[in-house]
């Protein structure tokens, strides 16, 4: 089969609709690919060694091209045999456990107790932030220079593009003046939805609704334990399971699917679903999921659902008596119930409490029951379930409201002790995953709308103001300036001259410069007495002024102190008693 070329005089393109000239260099290309597939399978059937040969090599190059270009490399990224065992047009995990029993698990008291802490500390930072330490969020523009701590000055336009970002995250979209959006989340409630599932599935996921022009109008959370991989591939699955071949968009197939009840529902490009991830890992037979920390508790979980099963079960099934009293076995029956009717009137608690069982045997035994060493040992082994999914999870167990007697309790532990777990939980667990959700943030919605900015989680820190001015005091005393930190922190050079620092070092400074400055005016008031001149060669005494330059001098001062009311009153004395002299 030969097939012609399409026409290529592009004199008359003018005429032409774009549109249509691309339709034809669509039909063009398949047509060029469908003559050398067959071509290809034609020299592939060839009974001549060569053409052979050199169909395979060919053949081979086109594989090896496909793989570089679709896959961005030649390393293989998920599991080989997937087809073996998932036939449904989606990735799974080998040995999966599934979302639902994830959840059974996370519903526990303590990982509930852990999930809910984690969601209402996010929570405090879902609004923008009001003051410079308080908590909460900024979008701001991308530094330019990762390595200093300057941030970009910013134009009235990018103000108002971060006020349009801003209200896009509060609101889950593209909110308009008296517009309500229905269908998406705030910002608060997203943030609650995606904690969850990423504590409980390692899997954070939101639908990002595109407008016409491609951009985030709107975003909200999506159930993750439905959002799988797609899996395309030459298999046919996904198209059995979609009913419908992909199509490619932007050089991309669809990323990931919603499956419900085992079958797809929707698909998705990269761009349109947010699918955060916490403890990614390198494993092609984990297919690119994450591992919930619930599935390395799942021994701890069990043994603790049992311990508390056992508990639950010995106040409702069981009894807890103080011990065994055994009587003489040659006694009447009679004998044996009236004294069994005595001694439990005599020592029965409330409800039959530590009731006493009364046995025949030989003679009278007491048989003590009642043992603390075994409680202690119980007791010892619930703190270490506790102890170990708190450690999992990264979060001191007094964050979660439970305290241990024992063992670095917050009983028994000093202050110092228990600020150090505070801050390992904030530093190890909850600031890790304030990160994480940034990263999300940014990826999936802030750069799709401006990669020139960025979102950030601030005020974690509660001690950061108190550091920052040690910082800056440390730094007037060593290496900086005072004007230089007043700069910093957005003050003026000087201070008001009414007013002054607590200081001994600036308050000597300023005395020392005070007593300077009135020897200066000292000196140069004598200064200027001695320029009047001396007549030494008159008929006068020798030494006597020279009358018109102590008149310019005189001047001179009654203009320099013109505005010092002492200074007049003492000029207002001289001039009487010059008048007086005339």
């Amino acid at each position: 089969m030969q097939v012609q070329p399409l026409d290529r005089n592009y004199e008359s393109t003018s005429t032409v609709e774009p549109t249509d000239r691309l339709e034809e260099i669509g039909l063009e290309k398949q047509l060029l690919e469908v003559e050398k597939n067959m071509l290809l399978e034609k020299a592939l059937s060839s009974n001549d060694p060569k053409t052979l040969i050199k169909a395979q090599s060919f053949l081979e190059e086109i594989l090896d091209e496909d793989a570089r270009n679709k896959e961005g490399g030649v390393t293989i990224m998920s599991d080989p045999y997937l087809n073996q065992y998932s036939q449904h047009g989606f990735k799974t995990k080998r040995a999966q456990l599934s979302p639902g029993f994830l959840r059974k698990m996370g519903s526990t008291t303590v990982v509930r107790a852990i999930i809910t802490t984690r969601q209402s500390q996010i929570e405090n930072f879902s609004s923008p932030r009001k003051g410079k330490y308080d908590m909460g969020f900024v979008i701001e523009k991308k530094p330019t220079d990762f390595y200093t701590d300057e941030e970009p000055k910013m134009s009235l336009k990018d103000k108002k593009q971060v006020k349009y970002l801003t209200n896009f995250l509060l609101n889950g979209g593209d909110k308009k003046e008296g517009e309500t959006l229905w269908g998406s989340d705030t910002f608060t409630v997203f943030l609650r939805k995606i904690v969850e599932d990423s504590l409980t599935l390692d899997a954070a996921t939101a639908e990002i609704v595109p407008n016409r022009g491609g951009d985030p109008s709107r975003y909200f959370a999506v159930d993750a334990g439905t959002i799988y991989q797609a899996h395309i591939d030459k298999s046919g699955n996904y198209e059995a399971r979609t009913g419908a071949k992909p199509k490619e968009i932007k050089g991309y197939y669809p990323s990931h699917v919603q499956v419900v009840d085992g079958k797809i529902v929707s698909d998705y490009y990269p761009w349109e679903i947010m699918y955060g991830v916490r403890n990614a890992r390198t494993d092609i037979y984990q297919n690119g999921y994450g591992k919930s920390e619930l599935e390395d508790l799942i021994n701890i979980i069990t043994w603790q659902l049992n311990t508390d099963q056992y508990n639950g079960k010995f106040f409702t099934q069981g009894s807890n008596p103080k011990g065994i009293l055994k009587v003489s076995k040659g006694l009447n029956r009679n004998r044996i119930a009236e004294l069994r009717q005595e001694w439990r009137s005599m020592v029965v608690g409330t409800k039959n409490a530590h009731k006493i069982p009364v046995l025949e045997g030989e003679g009278v035994e007491w048989i003590d029951l009642h043992k603390n060493n075994a409680d202690m040992q119980f007791n010892e082994w619930q703190e270490y379930l506790i102890k170990i999914i708190c450690a999992l999870y990264k979060i001191a167990p007094e964050e979660i409201g439970i305290e241990f007697n024992k063992g670095g309790g917050i009983n028994s532990s000093s202050g110092q002790e228990t600020e150090a777990k505070m801050k390992f939980s904030r530093d190890k667990g909850l600031y890790p995953l304030l990160k994480a959700i940034e990263s999300w943030i940014n990826k999936w919605i802030i750069w799709q709308i401006d990669s020139t900015f960025r979102f950030r989680f601030v005020g974690l820190d509660i001690e950061s103001e108190d550091k920052e001015l040690d910082k800056d005091i440390k730094a007037a005393g060593s290496f900086m300036g005072l004007k230089e930190v007043r700069r910093k922190r957005g003050l003026a050079d000087k201070i008001d001259d009414d007013d002054m620092i607590m200081n001994q070092i600036w308050l000597s400074k300023n005395q020392g410069d005070a007593m300077a400055g009135q020897q200066e005016e000292s000196t140069d008031a004598a200064a200027e007495w001695d320029d009047i001149g001396v007549d030494d060669g008159g008929d006068g005494d020798e030494g006597a002024p020279d009358e018109e330059g102590f008149q310019k001098a005189l001047e001179t001062t009654l203009q320099k102190y013109q505005g010092n009311p002492m200074m007049k009153d003492a000029m207002q004395l001289f001039n009487k008693l010059a008048l007086d002299d005339e």
